[in-house]
């Protein structure tokens, strides 16, 4: 939500930016979102509109 980089995280936490990579994906998969805009949706309590 935050609109931070790959980079920026991964320095934040201490791993790499393919694990960084790696969480987000996940997210996406486990939340059944296409993109940021659905994930977007989904934080605010919107229902995510599927194409």
């Amino acid at each position: 939500m935050a609109g931070r980089l790959n980079k920026q995280i991964a320095d934040d936490l201490g791993i790499s930016i393919k694990t960084v990579e790696a969480h987000r994906a996940n997210i996406m998969e486990k939340l059944n979102a296409n993109t940021v805009a659905d994930l977007l949706k989904i934080a605010l309590g919107q229902t995510a509109v599927k194409a």
